[in-house]
Parts: structure tokens; sequence; C-alpha cells
């Protein structure tokens, strides 16, 4: 019975695997609320991304360049121990802000 409970319990709290939004590695998905979901990938680290961002994004002409500093942030963030939270349009130019700031000095 307690391998069986055990079992269960292991089924519940696995995250379903997606494609990282940032990098398009498989990474594990967990859905926060809100059209918010935790990314953790092995390229970009551990990151909160609302649903606004593909869609801000996606349009754009550069989003491959944008993509790319966004999931260099990302990991350097996690590496840091504060995983980015990618919640609204001025969240995503802060990420990308910071990220060129950092990598200047």
């Amino acid at each position: 019975m307690a391998d069986f409970l055990f079992g269960l319990e292991m089924e519940v709290h696995q995250m379903p695997e997606a494609v990282c939004p940032l990098c398009h590695s498989a990474a594990l998905t967990d859905p926060l609320g809100d059209s918010t979901w935790r990314y953790t990938c092995p390229k970009c680290g551990t990151f909160e991304m609302a649903d606004f961002a593909l869609t801000t994004f996606g349009d754009r002409k550069h989003w491959d360049e944008t993509r790319v500093q966004v999931s260099k942030a990302a990991r350097k963030a996690c590496d840091e121990g504060h995983p980015l939270e990618l919640t609204n349009e001025q969240s995503l130019l802060e990420a990308i802000a910071r990220y060129h700031v950092g990598s200047t000095r």
C-alpha cells in the first residue's frame, strides 16, 4: 500500500515537459496561474514567464536575438540564486538591460 501511495505522490508532483520559449530545449513546466509558467531548462536555468512575452516579441523582427539575450539573463539570474520573473514587458526589458550591463563590467 505504501508503494502505491508513494507512486501516486510522485505522479502528482511531476512537471510536464515542454519546449523552453527562450532556447527551444526540452524543459519542465509548472503552471503558476495568471498565464504564468515556471520553466526549468538545462540551458536557461529556472525562470518564470507569462504568456505575454511570446506575443509581445513573437511578432518583432529581431526576436531570435532578443531570445538569446533573455536566455543568457535567465541563466545568470538562476546561477545567482534569483530566477527571472518575466511577468510583463517592463520586467523583460529590465532583464535584457541587466544582462548587457553585467556583460560590460
